[in-house]
Formats: C-alpha cells, sequence, structure tokens
C-alpha cells in the first residue's frame, strides 16, 4: 500500500519539466517587461533632454526679447532727442 501511495502523490504533483516550462515562462516574461521598461526610459530620457533644450531655448528667447525692448527704448529715447535737437 506503500508503493501505491507513493506512486500516486507522484503522478499527481508536476514533474521537474514543468517546473522548468513554468520558470522559463516567467524568464522570458519578465526579459520581455524589462525591455519594455528600457524602451520606456530611452523615450523619458529623450523627452527630458527635449525639455532641456527648449528651456534653454526659452531663456536665450527671453533674453533676445530683453535685449529688442531694450533697444527700442533706446531708439525712442534718440528720436527724442533728435526732434528736441531740430527744433
Amino acid at each position: 500500500m506503500n508503493g501505491f501511495i507513493r506512486d500516486s502523490k507522484m503522478a499527481d504533483s508536476p514533474s521537474k519539466d514543468k517546473y522548468t516550462e513554468a520558470i522559463d515562462f516567467i524568464s522570458s516574461f519578465l526579459r520581455e517587461h524589462e525591455r519594455h521598461l528600457d524602451e520606456a526610459i530611452d523615450g523619458f530620457a529623450n523627452i527630458m533632454e527635449r525639455l532641456k533644450t527648449a528651456e534653454e531655448l526659452d531663456k536665450k528667447l527671453t533674453a533676445l526679447d530683453n535685449s529688442i525692448d531694450a533697444l527700442q527704448k533706446q531708439l525712442q529715447d534718440l528720436s527724442s532727442r533728435m526732434k528736441y535737437v531740430k527744433k
């Protein structure tokens, strides 16, 4: 009877091949998930680099705008002085 119970338990339990197959499946799934995460991280890094470039451009444009405003003020002042000199 002991042999029958032992044989019955072995028939009910999964074989090592099933465990190996399950581990292979999980491993493949995790590798694929890691690949997707790497792609997402690369995309995020690309976006962050573009934002950094956009911020630098914004700073340069702001400085350029300020310079243009200063030049316009100087031209207005010069124009006012020239009107005074002509009189």
